[in-house]
């Protein structure tokens, strides 16, 4: 059983559901701040949290680090940050 297994589904802005990978495990790589807002706020900017954003289904990042979308506001920031998918 790899960390990553599960699915979901995620409404995008344009009203699609797309299917994603749900993670079992929600363990910080090494370095990486468990404040997931305060790293947005340094990758992205303050601004950022407040915009809807389509990978979320059109709700903004502060309102999915809230809700069980947290991880995916994380591998938004681990793609910016290290430049691949996660």
């Amino acid at each position: 059983m790899t960390a990553w297994q599960g699915s979901a589904r995620i409404r995008c802005q344009e009203g699609w559901l797309m299917s994603a990978v749900v993670p079992t495990d929600t363990s910080l790589f090494p370095n990486e701040p468990p404040d997931i807002e305060a790293e947005a706020v340094e990758v992205f900017g303050a601004a950022w949290l407040d915009l809807p954003n389509a990978r979320l289904g059109g709700r903004n990042p502060l309102r999915a680090i809230d809700d069980q979308d947290g991880w995916l506001v994380r591998s938004m920031l681990r793609e910016a940050k290290h430049g691949c998918l996660s």
